[in-house]
């Protein structure tokens, strides 16, 4: 499969050149899914599926088209390498397009990214997974009023793209997301929550376990307290620091954003902005970790950006 995705971007290179395009660039995804949802304690859907899809950039004289559809028969390609060049010739010169990225080198690996296990597994064992956490929460709440929702996703993905700069990566993926979500109706009281796992490797999902933290999560919900307010120390979950840094605050360091100085950070380089104690870093090279991967969107070679240090 990979070598004929690589054909393929090769293929869509020459044919772009050939209609008029300066430089090209085939982003080429195969992705296995598998979807189960669970709704009131029982599976109520069941799905799995094999997604395809192409993307096409070509750049002619500083002007940029782009084009996409989920397929690879031949005609269509045509058709977006076409659209894709279009475009192009068509649309506002940008001073700023200098092109795509040159590289010619080795790919870092993360490792870690893919698990044979997890690309493997049938419809029956991802029903099994969730109802293993479906029954665990069941257990923990057995003498309440409970409705149990789930939803479980699995991917295995074939990433290729090439470029007519050199650029010729591919590298293979697996992610797993599990989650449990229940709710407690009692007489005067109601309370929701959820407990999720996200992993490369299916070691690294215990169903039990999110099921019962789930449980646990929602019952802590039941009957709140209001405590006296005031100026307080504040020790934050790891789920709300990504959610306060990772919604509210990534988006000011979008190197588009700070360019255009559309960013509140954007005359901020080397000026203090936090406590000494705080450092972020942008590290697409973790081990197994769910965000990494040897290259980004444009064939470049990932990397660990510090982003804040020392604040």
């Amino acid at each position: 499969m990979e070598q004929e995705l690589f054909d393929l971007g090769a293929q869509i290179v020459q044919d772009a050149e050939k209609y008029g395009a300066n430089h090209v660039e085939a982003y080429l995804v195969s992705r296995k899914k598998i979807i189960v949802q669970v709704e009131k304690g029982a599976v109520k859907t069941a799905e799995e599926k094999l997604d395809v899809g192409c993307a096409i950039r070509a750049i002619v004289d500083k002007k940029l088209g782009f084009s996409y559809a989920s397929t690879r028969d031949p005609s269509d390609i045509q058709a977006l390498i076409k659209e894709a060049v279009t475009l192009a010739k068509v649309s506002l010169p940008d001073a700023a397009l200098h092109g795509f990225p040159m590289y010619n080198g080795s790919y870092p690996d993360p490792g870690g990214l893919y698990d044979l296990e997890l690309s493997q597994m049938s419809m029956e064992g991802a029903i099994d997974l969730i109802l293993r956490a479906v029954d665990a929460c069941r257990a923990v709440l057995s003498t309440r009023k409970v409705l149990i929702g789930a939803g479980l996703n699995i991917d295995s993905t074939l990433t290729v793209i090439t470029n007519s700069l050199g650029i010729d990566g591919a590298y293979q993926e697996t992610l797993i997301d599990l989650s449990t979500d229940p709710t407690i109706k009692e007489e005067n009281s109601q309370a929701s929550s959820f407990e999720f796992q996200i992993s490369r490797n299916l070691s690294g999902i215990d169903s039990e376990w999110i099921g019962e933290t789930a449980a646990a999560n929602t019952a802590d919900l039941l009957d709140p307290k209001t405590i006296k307010g005031g100026e307080l120390p504040v020790i934050f979950t790891p789920m709300a620091v990504e959610w306060l840094f990772g919604l509210g605050f990534a988006q000011a360091f979008n190197a588009e954003e700070v360019q255009m100085k559309r960013s509140y950070l954007s005359n901020s380089l080397h000026q203090p902005i936090a406590t000494e104690h705080f450092q972020i870093s942008d590290n697409a090279l973790l081990p197994s970790g769910n965000q990494s991967r040897p290259f980004d969107a444009e064939g470049y070679p990932s990397q660990k950006t510090e982003i804040i240090t020392k604040g």
